[in-house]
This record gives C-alpha cells, sequence and structure tokens, in this order.
C-alpha cells in the first residue's frame, strides 16, 4: 500500500497539469544548436519562427509564453525585436494564447542551460507592435498580452479583431500610424471604416494599461460607420460589413488605463474614440490628462438607429487637459443616435477648453453622481433626451452658468455660481463643500452640503471609489465616509 502511495505522488507531481502548456522565449539566449525545443533549459530566441510549435499545442491545450523581462546582466529590458503577428496563430482553436512580458526572466543565456526565476522589477520584455488586423477579415480569437512594453511601433501598435481578448498591464506608446490602439471596426472603408475591416467581436477586455505619445487616437474603438452623415443610421450607414446592420462589437470593457499625451506625435488625439453600433461597452476607471494636441476629446461616442447600446462611461478621472475641441465627454449624433448612455460617478477637472460633458443628440441618456470643476466652459451642454441627477458643479465656465440645457428629467444638484437653467430639490455651494479642489481631493468633508441631498437612483449603488451609496445618497462622484483612506485622487 505504501509503495502504491508512492507511485502515486512520484506520477501526480511529474505530470503537468492538465490544460497548460508553457515555452519560453529569450531573445538573448545563445543557442548554438538548431533543437531548441522552448523549454525553460532550451528556450526560444523569438516567437514569429516558432508559430507552428505554439499552434499544435493551441489545438488540445491553453498555451502560455513566457518572454523573459530583463537581461542577464543588468535590470535592462529583452527586446524581442519584432513585432507579435496575432494572425499566424490559428484563428479559433478553442483554446487561449498567453504571451506575458514581465513575470520571469532568463537567469543563464549559457546552452541549454536556462533557469527562470520570477522577476519583481519594473522593466518589460519589449515588442514592436501586437497585430491581428487581416486583409482577410478572420477573427483570431482567445488571446491575451501582458507585462509588454509595445513601442516605436512602424504601425499601429496593437490590433484587435477577434472574441476573448484581453490586452492588460502593457505601457504602449510612440507608434507610427494613427491610431495607437485599434479594436478593427466591422464597417468597410467605405463607411469610414477600414479595407481590412473584422467581423463583430465579443468579450474584448483593455484595462491597467500605460498608453501615451500616439499619433493620431490613443485608444480607437472601430465599429459601424457611415459614408456621410446619416443621423439615423440608414441607408448610408453600414453596423458589419458581413453581417448588414446586425450590429457591431459587444461586451467591450477599457478599464484602470491611465492616458496621456494623445496626438502628440501628430493627427486627432482623442484619448477614446467610441464608433457607432456598439451594445454593452464599459469605459470605468481610466485617468486621462495632458491632451494638448489638436482638437481632441477624451471620450467620444456615437450611436445606432435608436438601439438601447448600454454605454457607461463611470468612474473616470479626467483633468488638465488643454485641447478640448468642444467638450471633455462629447456624445455625438453624425453617425445614429445614441440611446442607452449611463455616464456617472466621472471627476472632470481643470479641462482649459471645451464643456464637461456635451450632447449633440441623446435618445435617452442618464448623468448621475458626477463631480464637474474648473472647466473653462458650462460644465454641461446637453441637447436630446436626458435624466440628470446628483451632479455637482463648480467654478465652471469662468464662474457663470454652470449648465446649458433643454429639459431633461432632472433634480438635486448643487453647483457654484449661477445654475443657468431652472434647477429643482437643489444645492448651492462652493469649493468649500469638498475637502481639496485644488489638490484634486474631490470627498466630502463632514459639513459639506452635498452629503444627503441626492435623490436615490437604480441601476447601481456604488461611488467613484467604489463606496455604497445607501440611505439617502450625497452629491457629486464621492458618497461621504465617516474614514476613508486614500480616497482622494491625485493630479499627476
Amino acid at each position: 500500500m505504501r509503495l502504491k502511495l508512492i507511485i502515486f505522488m512520484i506520477l501526480l507531481f511529474a505530470t503537468p497539469a492538465f490544460g497548460l502548456v508553457t515555452y519560453y522565449v529569450d531573445p538573448t539566449y545563445t543557442d548554438t544548436g538548431s533543437n531548441a525545443d522552448g523549454s525553460a533549459s532550451d528556450p526560444w530566441t523569438d516567437i514569429s519562427s516558432n508559430w507552428s510549435s505554439i499552434n499544435t499545442s493551441l489545438a488540445g491545450d491553453d498555451v502560455t509564453v513566457y518572454v523573459s523581462a530583463r537581461i542577464v546582466a543588468s535590470d535592462t529590458q529583452e527586446d524581442l525585436g519584432e513585432s507579435i503577428t496575432v494572425s499566424s496563430k490559428t484563428a479559433d482553436p478553442g483554446n487561449t494564447l498567453t504571451i506575458d512580458g514581465n513575470s520571469f526572466y532568463n537567469t543563464s543565456d549559457s546552452h541549454e542551460s536556462g533557469s527562470w526565476s520570477a522577476y519583481t522589477g519594473s522593466v518589460r520584455a519589449k515588442c514592436a507592435g501586437v497585430i491581428s488586423q487581416n486583409a482577410g477579415h478572420t477573427k483570431y480569437n482567445d488571446f491575451t498580452v501582458t507585462g509588454f512594453e509595445i513601442a516605436n511601433c512602424s504601425g499601429k501598435c496593437v490590433s484587435v479583431c477577434g472574441d476573448n481578448w484581453t490586452v492588460d498591464d502593457n505601457l504602449i506608446h510612440d507608434n507610427g500610424d494613427s491610431p495607437l490602439f485599434l479594436i478593427v471596426p466591422t464597417s468597410d472603408a467605405a463607411h469610414e471604416g477600414s479595407s481590412a475591416y473584422c467581423p463583430a467581436s465579443d468579450n474584448i477586455t483593455v484595462s491597467n494599461n500605460t498608453l501615451y505619445d500616439s499619433d493620431g487616437e490613443v485608444i480607437y474603438v472601430g465599429g459601424g460607420g457611415c459614408s456621410s452623415n446619416d443621423a439615423n443610421f440608414g441607408g448610408n450607414c453600414q453596423a458589419s460589413a458581413t453581417g448588414g446592420d446586425s450590429g457591431s462589437h459587444t461586451n467591450i470593457t477599457i478599464s484602470g488605463n491611465t492616458i496621456y499625451n494623445g496626438g502628440s506625435l501628430g493627427s486627432q488625439g482623442d484619448a477614446i474614440d467610441i464608433k457607432a453600433a456598439f451594445v454593452n461597452l464599459t469605459v470605468t476607471g481610466n485617468e486621462i490628462y495632458n491632451l494638448t494636441s489638436g482638437s481632441i476629446r477624451a471620450i467620444v461616442m456615437q450611436g445606432w438607429d435608436g438601439t438601447d447600446q448600454n454605454i457607461v462611461i463611470e468612474k473616470n478621472y479626467i483633468h488638465d487637459n488643454t485641447a478640448i475641441e468642444d467638450a471633455v465627454i462629447a456624445v455625438v449624433n453624425s453617425w445614429g443616435t445614441p440611446n442607452g448612455v449611463h455616464i456617472r460617478n466621472n471627476i472632470i477637472d481643470s479641462n482649459s477648453t471645451g464643456e464637461g460633458i456635451k450632447s449633440y443628440d441623446c435618445g435617452g441618456g442618464y448623468i448621475y453622481n458626477n463631480t464637474i470643476y474648473n472647466n473653462s466652459s458650462f460644465g454641461m451642454l446637453l441637447t436630446g433626451t436626458w435624466t440628470v441627477k446628483n451632479n455637482l458643479l463648480i467654478d465652471n465656465n469662468s464662474d457663470g452658468a454652470q449648465v446649458s440645457w433643454g429639459s431633461p428629467i432632472q433634480s438635486n444638484q448643487a453647483y457654484s455660481d449661477t445654475f443657468g437653467e431652472t434647477c429643482t430639490s437643489c444645492q448651492t455651494v462652493d469649493a468649500s463643500d469638498v475637502t481639496n479642489a485644488a489638490g484634486g481631493d474631490f470627498t466630502l468633508p463632514s459639513d459639506s452640503d452635498c452629503i444627503d441631498n441626492g435623490a436615490t437612483i437604480s441601476g447601481f449603488s456604488d461611488d467613484y471609489a467604489g463606496n455604497s451609496r445607501s440611505g439617502t445618497w450625497d452629491i457629486g462622484a464621492y458618497e461621504y465616509q465617516t474614514a476613508c483612506t486614500n480616497c482622494g485622487v491625485t493630479i499627476n
């Protein structure tokens, strides 16, 4: 019995975990033979010549490829010296390929003596792009890239075409072709999309990246488009070149990213440009600042033919931008009237041009619990059908009127100076009603007139920092906390 147990334990620990194949890549490894197998002891020196092995493994298992984060001699990054051409992998293997540039590094460059250790430093393996856009309009599904510096790209630094993509925790900067990061349009070139368009894709996550210094838009969320302006998304428009008007990409999340210097290398530099016909898209927890070149917006979105799109723009900190074209957050109707737009719990702070939030039209939108401070023009300039509640507007528009709008369903705003429209159940406030507006801390002091003067709203239940709202809600992005550690935002 004891012998059987020992044999079982040997087999248990000697057998790799089912569902995962691991390969290793070290660009500076000394491979004196021709039979490197991608193992830890005998790693590959590139990815591009090893797609056959990767694809063979993907047929049966998830695959992870670790690229050494640093060289052996010093804490200096490894450089693949190539793009990761995702269109070289099997298009839809049913298993996920992950390429990781920050978790491990090779401590020995000697032939067949590779030895890998966990890496906790700040450098990352570098590559010249992560590309899946293709002229064949093929989706390359189930892919994750994490921990890389993706930079100094000859074209776009990242292009996404496929289901189940995750682009997480990368440094992405300095591209040679607009935009820096592209979710490939579903419309064709005749409809202001791309000749290398992508079929409608599902489940795309862009999270915790730092993106900066772009030629063109920083993140361009390509979708449907039109051959000319069409407010009704009619005959001049195309949701998807492969699916008629059945819709564009779905279930997209853009979260926790830091974005700055959009357009610094040329062309238009919107931080996040969202095109038409999306359903279920969330932009949350991003910091956007120092947009200083061209006529740009921090977040701009289009619509789609009256459909409830369920687009959520929440918990973003947008501050200190100097080249805003019309508004920090712009809801536009040139490719269809947006509907089902939720703008909530954002902080819009000290942008020296443009409105805080502006809509050209909206078939049904909701603006709740935003804090809008010290912006050069109106805090909100709205056209269309909106429900607007619990927003805090201080010192916008050169201390003039804080808002200009038609007839939204509205109540429970707090404002300084002049409101500009009729306001129901509203509070007059000033900068003392937040902790330190000039320092970027918009939490509420215990004596703030924003406390317990908001309306209770269904559909969400937290504030900018993730604290629960309960009882009588407060006005603005923050719910008052008797004890709150590191709740305030910090200006870069």
